[in-house]
This record gives C-alpha cells, structure tokens and sequence, in this order.
C-alpha cells in the first residue's frame, strides 16, 4: 500500500522505485521529492501529477498493481516535519551528485 504523507507545509506519495521505473519516469522527476530505501517521495505539486499521469496513461492501468496500491492508500499526518524531509533529495539516473 502506498501512503500519502503531509505535514503543516507539504505532502508526498510514497511510492516504490520499482514503479516509477515501470512507468519509465525516472528521468521526469525532480530533486523536489526525496528517495530513501528503495523509496521515492514524489512532492505533491508536480512529480505526484507526472506520477498519476503515467500510471492512468497505461492501456492494462486497470490491472496494474500501482492501480491497486493507490486505491488503498493510507493518508500519514506529521504535526511536525515529516521524516522524509531529511532524507536525500531524488537525483535523476546518470546526473553526477
């Protein structure tokens, strides 16, 4: 299941690597969301927009498991700071860190 992380300034989807590699978007998101763990939190503004656009392109959307996971999502509130505001920021595959 996919959860969808806020806190007083801002929100991330937390989504599996291995799903953004599958809608072959690696390269479309910014060092706005952050990755950790085989983990990418897409920040809510754009890189959740680029995210649901691939996944509701795809013609077998209906039968994908990022379908699935999404409609189960679990909403995660932080009073303060959410945790993945200190993990590193996403760096695009084969951009120099």
């Amino acid at each position: 299941m996919l959860q969808m992380i806020k806190d007083e300034g801002h929100g991330w989807l937390a989504v599996p690597y291995v799903q953004i590699l599958d809608l072959d978007i690696q390269d479309r998101i910014s060092s706005y969301s952050y990755k950790h763990e085989g983990i990418v939190y897409l920040e809510e503004d754009c890189d959740l927009h680029t995210y649901l656009s691939a996944l509701f392109g795809r013609q077998d959307w209906y039968k994908c498991q990022a379908r699935q996971s999404l409609l189960q999502c679990i909403p995660v509130t932080w009073y303060e700071n959410a945790p993945c505001r200190n993990y590193p920021h996403y760096i695009k595959p084969g951009v120099a860190k």
